[in-house]
C-alpha cells in the first residue's frame, strides 16, 4: 500500500527540444528520506549523490536499494518512489527531463525501472555535467534549452550501459585517474600539497602523476589549476568579491601567476571576464 502518494508537478518550458527537453535541475543538501511517503513524477529524472549515503524505495521492490556517494539513479514517469539519506546528511544533484530519448532508452532496455541505480559512473564527469546544468539554469541564456539538452544528452550517452560504449569495464589506470580527479575536486579550496591529495596507498607519486597525465593529458597540478580557474569563473559571474580575494580563496597566492594562468585558460583577464558576464547601468 502506498501512503501519502503525491504527484510532483513541474512547469513545462515554453519551447520543447525535439527528443530531449530539460525541465529543471538543482542541487540539494538534506538529512531525511522524503517524509511524505511515495511520490510520483510526470517526467523522467536523474539523481546523482555526490556526498553521503542513503536508500531508494520503490513500489515495485520489497527491499530498498542502497545508495552510496557516486551513485546515479533514474526516476520514471508514473512510478511511485521515495529516497533519501541514511545516518546523516547527503548532497544530491537532480535533473528533470522529458522527450522521446528517455522513452526510447527505456523501451530499448537501456534504462530499467527495476534496476534504476548505476553505481559505477565517472563521478567527476557526471558531477561536472550537473554543475553545468545548474549554472546554465541560473544564467538562462537565449539558447538555454538547446545548451541544457546537449549537456544532458552527452551525460546520458556516457553513463547509460550499452549506449555509445557506456558501461564498459573501466581499467585500473582509468579508475585510478578518476579517483585522483575526485580527490582534487574535493580539495579544490584547500591548500594541501598535491602530493598529499593524490596519495594512494601502494603507488608512488611519480607513478600516479605519469598515469594521470597519460589518461587525462594533464598533470595533477595542471588539472587542479584548471578546476580552480573554473571555480574563479563561477565566482566572478555570481559574486561581488574582489578578484584578488577570489583568487586567493581558490588557492592562488601569487596574483601575477593567477593572472597569467587565467588569461591562458580563458583568453581574457579576470576583469575582462567579469565585465563580459555582468554589466551595470
Amino acid at each position: 500500500m502506498i501512503e501519502n502518494e503525491r504527484n510532483d508537478s513541474f512547469i513545462m518550458p515554453g519551447k520543447l527540444i525535439p527528443g530531449l527537453t530539460v525541465i529543471g535541475s538543482g542541487r540539494i543538501t538534506h538529512e531525511d528520506v522524503n517524509i511524505y511517503g511515495m511520490r510520483v513524477l510526470n517526467f523522467f529524472a536523474a539523481v546523482f549523490i555526490s556526498r553521503g549515503k542513503g536508500a531508494y524505495y520503490g513500489s515495485e521492490r520489497k527491499e530498498p536499494l542502497p545508495l552510496e556517494a557516486g551513485s546515479l539513479f533514474f526516476l520514471f514517469p508514473g512510478q511511485p518512489h521515495r529516497y533519501g539519506p541514511v545516518g546523516g546528511s547527503w548532497t544530491q544533484y537532480w535533473v528533470i527531463f522529458t522527450g522521446e530519448i528517455g522513452e526510447l532508452l527505456e523501451k530499448g532496455g537501456y534504462l530499467d525501472r527495476n534496476a534504476p541505480v548505476l553505481s559505477k559512473v565517472m563521478r567527476w564527469d557526471v558531477q561536472s555535467s550537473f554543475e553545468e546544468l545548474i549554472l546554465l539554469s541560473e544564467r538562462k541564456p537565449l539558447d538555454y534549452q538547446i545548451q541544457s539538452s546537449a549537456i544532458l544528452y552527452r551525460m546520458l550517452l556516457s553513463v547509460v550501459p550499452g549506449v555509445s560504449g557506456a558501461g564498459k569495464k573501466i581499467g585500473v589506470k582509468e579508475a585510478l585517474a578518476e579517483e585522483i580527479k575526485t580527490r582534487l575536486q574535493e580539495n579544490l579550496l584547500t591548500r594541501r600539497p598535491v602530493k598529499d591529495i593524490v596519495a594512494i596507498r601502494g603507488y608512488s607519486y611519480n607513478y600516479l602523476r605519469a598515469l594521470f597525465k597519460a589518461v587525462t593529458g594533464y598533470s595533477p597540478i595542471q588539472y587542479l589549476n584548471r578546476i580552480r580557474i573554473e571555480y574563479v569563473c563561477e565566482q566572478l559571474s555570481f559574486s561581488s568579491q574582489p578578484i584578488k580575494e577570489i583568487a586567493y580563496n581558490a588557492g592562488f597566492d601569487d596574483p601575477q601567476y593567477f593572472s597569467r594562468m587565467f588569461r591562458k585558460t580563458t583568453g581574457l583577464s579576470p576583469g575582462q571576464y567579469r565585465r563580459s558576464i555582468i554589466s551595470y547601468e
